[in-house]
């Protein structure tokens, strides 16, 4: 197995953390300690991830939250708390110019490693992926709080899929919250109420919040515009002042 390149052994690692490439060539994730889950790493061209890119279309939930099936598409989207960027990357295959921000350094190396791999690749799926997604290594609210030409986008839709406890039984989420859990801590209520109020204030057209589908809006107020309900999960959308139906 090759080791990282330089600036990816830099980065700081909690104990029991490592970078290092597999013998695919992806940069991994690995978590050294007694029960641990296995190397994560980004792939937009295999595995589950690589299908569900290929199969999600616009009638599904996500795309349907974002409005891609409403009367007045959004054309920007800026994915505030991107991850592994799966969501991100399936947005920006439908057509969406997606800006992708995350905060953990780690997580954004593994994510520009899949991104790269997947332009490098010479496949029309990595070709998009190039064409339509930006990712940034930002945190949310700092960046929020420029102004729209300090961030260079004013996007039509905020998304907001903040860190909780993943109590779902596929392996892949396990595998993905056990690490996102070690390298970062999930966000408190007023963390939470700060990245919301800045949302609404950056989004020209709507707000849409990733939740598990039993738990509290992430704020009380204001209440979503409406829901998009899954077995698991669902989309809080909310709809700025100047977009909501008269």
């Amino acid at each position: 197995m090759n080791p990282a390149p330089p600036s990816f052994e830099s980065l700081p690692l909690p104990a029991g953390f490592s970078l290092a490439r597999d013998h695919q060539g992806r940069l991994c994730l690995f978590d050294s300690r007694e029960g641990a889950a296995g190397p994560l790493c980004v792939d937009f061209l295999a595995g589950a991830s690589g299908w569900r890119l290929r199969d999600l279309g616009r009638s599904d939930l996500l795309p349907r939250a974002v409005g891609l099936k409403s009367a007045r598409p959004p054309r920007t989207l800026l994915d505030a708390t991107a991850g592994l960027g799966h969501d991100a990357a399936s947005l920006a295959l439908l057509g969406l110019e997606v800006t992708a921000l995350e905060v953990s350094p780690v997580v954004f190396a593994l994510l520009q490693d899949g991104l790269a791999r997947a332009s490098a690749s010479g496949q029309e799926l990595g070709r998009r992926l190039a064409q339509r997604l930006t990712p940034r290594c930002a945190e949310a609210r700092a960046f929020l709080r420029l102004s729209a030409a300090e961030r260079g986008i004013t996007p039509d839709v905020v998304y907001l899929d903040p860190m909780f406890p993943d109590k779902r039984k596929a392996a892949r989420s396990r595998k993905e919250m056990q690490h996102l859990q070690g390298l970062l801590p999930p966000p408190s209520a007023a963390e939470l109420s700060e990245l919301m109020t800045l949302a609404l204030g950056a989004a020209a057209q709507r707000v849409v919040v990733k939740r598990p589908l039993h738990a509290p809006e992430i704020v009380e107020n204001p209440p979503p515009s409406h829901s998009h309900k899954g077995k698991s999960v669902r989309f809080d959308v909310y709809l700025v002042t100047s977009a909501r139906p008269r």
